[in-house]
């Protein structure tokens, strides 16, 4: 786990995320895409810039003491990053999982687990409504959501108009 990386996540927690650039180069050999916050807990999607391929990575947080601690987080391949949205299937489905992780609290807190799901958005997808709180998607279509109750949330997608696409809930790991 890059420290910069840990930095630029911590960076997004306190003044949302930056405008994710159209493509990875030499230069800019990471972005932070998406983050979601529940109260204590967060989660950040990272694209990185490996040799040879993108990397999607999520890394968990837990507020404790009044500051952000990196608790852990997951990877994978990341090659869909910055493609085009991927279409609704032909059953109506516009959220597409792509991975998820999951990492143990600290002792002592609610919830002894924290998880998260990374999702990619078909072109129709404005926002997410999750438990109560409204995840905006960006133009490139990816978001990350978290949780640390025993059962998933259940997501709904909602169009730029306030419509349900669809409602999905991730399976409990």
């Amino acid at each position: 786990m890059p420290r910069d990386l840990v930095q630029d996540s911590l960076t997004a927690l306190n003044e949302g995320v930056p405008t994710a650039p159209p493509r990875l180069s030499r230069r800019r050999r990471s972005a932070v895409l998406a983050l979601d916050m529940d109260g204590d807990i967060a989660c950040t999607l990272i694209a990185r810039r490996r040799v040879g391929y993108v990397a999607s990575e999520t890394y968990l947080f837990e507020l404790q003491n009044g500051e952000w601690t990196y608790l852990g987080g997951g990877g994978g391949p990341g090659d869909d990053l910055f493609r085009p949205r991927p279409a609704p299937t032909p059953e109506g489905e516009h959220l597409h999982p792509m991975g998820s992780a999951a990492i143990r609290r600290a002792p002592g807190r609610r919830g002894a687990w924290i998880r998260d799901i990374e999702l990619r958005c078909s072109p129709q997808v404005a926002s997410l409504s999750v438990n109560g709180r409204s995840l905006a998607v960006a133009e490139h279509g990816n978001v990350v959501v978290v949780w640390d109750s025993p059962n998933a949330p259940t997501l709904t997608a909602m169009d730029a108009d306030g419509r349900a696409l669809q409602t999905f809930r991730p399976a409990s790991t």
